[in-house]
């Protein structure tokens, strides 16, 4: 008879993945319907992707208020605060 911890395992695995299959992925292109990281960040939802096209997006300021993951569909994704600007590190998903 497989234990408590199979269980309880299996259980956080099935959650895990209902989670995900709610989760929506948005795309920032220059040329795109979405234009800016900001945008996007203000559209997705907890749990949500933003993939980030090539190109330079020239923004005031990037607030992430919720759990997202953000990535570069290029080899990868350079941010940088410009001026004084307040910039906070955070890992980016490949």
């Amino acid at each position: 008879m497989p234990s408590k911890y199979i269980y309880r395992l299996l259980v956080v695995c099935a959650l895990l993945r209902v989670q995900s299959l709610y989760a929506t992925t948005w795309h920032v292109q220059p040329n795109g319907a979405i234009r800016s990281v900001q945008e996007a960040i203000d559209k997705a939802k907890p749990g949500d992707t933003i993939v980030v096209g090539p190109g330079t997006y020239r923004e005031q300021t990037i607030t992430v208020n919720k759990p997202v993951y953000l990535r570069g569909n290029w080899l990868f994704l350079y941010l940088t605060g410009r001026g004084n600007t307040k910039f906070l590190p955070f890992a980016a998903m490949m």
